[in-house]
């Protein structure tokens, strides 16, 4: 049998546009144009003081553009290679079983556990369909705070996750 292998990337892992534009993608290139340009970034990144628990408003929404896949920065902070060569291992490993869930990390814990389980049901029903497999389940493959969604699943990969603080924290965020 096989599974579905849903990739979930860390805070600040997915890409975040705005009128067919990335605002959020810190790729090597992006940064190389200018710090001017990364504090308007930042500055059109904020949200309202009162989101709450739902999706951001109109003004403020985000589209998402997947994960980020090249080398990204974060000016002064940390570096990394994105999540192409992983999305790629996986790939040849479970060809056609992969999906990645980006979502906007600027939003709560708690409407992106929501979105997960919808997104997450969709593709399991779709790859059941398709592969006449009606036992697949769902493997996920975490990184960082993205461990803290499928807390409760059988099969879930963490890779430099807080899993243990911040699934705790997302369960009684959840429970509330």
């Amino acid at each position: 049998m096989r599974d579905l292998v849903v990739v979930i990337p860390g805070i600040t892992g997915s890409v975040l546009r705005r009128d067919g534009r990335d605002l959020w993608d810190l790729s090597l290139s992006a940064v190389g144009r200018g710090l001017a340009a990364f504090t308007r970034t930042v500055g059109a990144l904020r949200l309202p003081d009162d989101v709450g628990g739902g999706p951001a408003p109109t003004h403020a929404a985000m589209e998402v553009g997947g994960l980020i896949r090249g080398w990204h920065l974060w000016p002064a902070i940390a570096g990394g290679p994105g999540y192409r060569d992983l999305l790629a291992r996986l790939d040849a490993l479970a060809a056609g079983a992969v999906r990645a869930f980006g979502y906007d990390w600027r939003l709560s814990n708690r409407h992106t556990a929501r979105l997960l389980a919808t997104r997450v049901e969709q593709w399991l029903h779709e790859w059941r369909r398709d592969t006449a497999q009606p036992e697949a389940k769902v493997v996920f493959v975490c990184h960082s705070m993205g461990a803290s969604w499928p807390a409760t699943t059988s099969r879930c990969s963490a890779a430099g996750s807080t899993r243990a603080g911040s699934s705790r924290s997302a369960r009684r965020t959840a429970a509330r």
